[in-house]
């Protein structure tokens, strides 16, 4: 069940924003994976911006592959890190909270959990941790099963592990 979607706080939002990004762009982030490092830096300031809000908020994500066991081969087995934060000073519109992705899809975005289709876990402040280490068919091959082998099926072990924060002053008007 859907959770009603809140009304977003109104007012005239203006604001300067900032973005850096390293990126190795090794090409499609399923196939190949992704050397990827991105910070965001948003400001808002009444006086300053004419705006009705007062905040700054950064928010980072970091992807990255790392080649584990058999480096060598055309598919090696790869190890798949993201981490997500994101902080605020000032009080954030509702419409800027940060979120870590939710999915259950087949094919899925890195860094997201794979539990509560399309309710993502929302906050002032977040951070988690997401990886995948794809085995490729390294287990059967050990094991002599051909089959699985020739099929190309492969073992996949994943986690995620974040949380969320919202001011209990916050969480009062929400």
């Amino acid at each position: 069940l859907r959770r009603p979607n809140p009304a977003i706080d109104e007012g005239d939002f203006h604001f300067l924003s900032f973005k850096a990004t390293y990126d190795e762009d090794l090409g499609p982030a399923v196939i190949i994976g992704q050397k990827k490092i991105q910070l965001w830096v948003e400001h808002s300031r009444p006086g300053l911006l004419d705006s009705d809000f007062d905040f700054t908020q950064l928010r980072f994500q970091a992807d990255w592959r790392f080649k584990t066991f058999f480096s060598r081969r055309m598919m090696p087995n790869t190890l798949d890190v993201t981490v997500v934060a994101s902080l605020s000073s000032g009080t954030l519109p509702l419409q800027r909270f940060a979120h870590l992705d939710a999915s259950l899809e087949t094919w899925h975005t890195p860094g997201t959990f794979r539990t509560l289709h399309a309710n993502p876990y929302e906050g002032e402040r977040v951070f988690g941790v997401f990886w995948e280490h794809h085995f490729r068919t390294l287990p059967f091959e050990y094991l002599g099963w051909d089959t699985l082998v020739r099929r190309n099926i492969g073992i996949v072990v994943f986690g995620g592990h974040g949380r969320t924060w919202i001011s209990d002053d916050r969480l009062a008007t929400l």
